[in-house]
């Protein structure tokens, strides 16, 4: 299959029984508009901007994750930031330490991407976005000050399904690293 469009490259983080954690972020910022993240919680591993070649790219994510196994990953930060446009914020669980693995999958998959033509223009950051707020509705003060009302232990996840995707299209092909 040969195209020219977006598509990107997904760790899904397993979230499920952590109905507490979310209910208590929403209620820390009630009164600001969040937009939150309906049930799919992914880091984004690499996202192209242009995809000459969706099959070859599905061969070398294949290739890649074959010798890879299922990763534990600390969430050990609720954090909020600016995107890089300035026009919003983001609300996120992150990791202190990116595990080797993952960051050196990132890296390797960016550049054989490139090679085969692939446009990349963000960079890896580690993140699980929760929920979106535009720049004109709050600022990041307000929000690092709603994220200090919630009550944040930190948890470690075994991530093991890999997604690659149609950006806000459809899913190309799955891989779950515990069913090997």
């Amino acid at each position: 299959m040969k195209t020219n469009t977006k598509t990107y490259f997904e760790l899904e983080i397993p979230l499920e029984g952590r109905s507490s954690l979310l209910s208590s972020l929403k209620e820390s910022f009630r009164g600001i508009p969040v937009r939150w993240q309906k049930g799919f919680w992914h880091v984004t591993i690499v996202f192209m901007d242009s995809t000459p070649d969706i099959a070859k790219a599905s061969g070398i994510i294949a290739r890649h994750l074959g010798s890879l196994s299922p990763v534990q990953i600390s969430i050990d930060q609720l954090e909020a930031f600016t995107t890089s446009s300035g026009k919003g914020h983001v609300i996120a669980l992150s990791t202190k330490t990116v595990p080797q693995e993952i960051s050196t999958l990132a890296e390797n998959l960016r550049k054989d991407f490139s090679r085969i033509g692939c446009t990349i223009r963000s960079r890896f950051f580690f993140h699980i976005t929760l929920g979106r707020v535009d720049a004109e509705d709050a600022g990041l003060a307000e929000l690092g000050a709603a994220l200090m009302e919630v009550n944040y232990k930190g948890f470690i996840v075994t991530a093991s399904k890999f997604n690659y995707r149609i950006f806000r299209g459809e899913l190309i092909r799955s891989w779950n690293l515990s069913l090997r």
